[in-house]
């Protein structure tokens, strides 16, 4: 799997939802990531960034 780096959207799901966001930092395992808020309403996040491991997401 071809990782992502600053600036790629990617693809993923938290709590059966399919989000997208943008890379705003890459770590070893993980990114995080920027989501708009509406969807950081539809799965109840406290800001707008999360982080989501590598293994967990697809380039959009």
């Amino acid at each position: 799997m071809k990782k992502a780096v600053l600036g790629n959207q990617i693809r993923f799901k938290r709590e059966n939802t399919l989000l997208k966001g943008t890379v705003v930092k890459v770590n070893e395992n993980s990114v995080m990531v920027e989501i708009s808020e509406n969807d950081r309403l539809k799965i109840n996040l406290p800001t707008n960034q999360t982080i989501v491991n590598h293994k967990n997401y697809s380039l959009v």
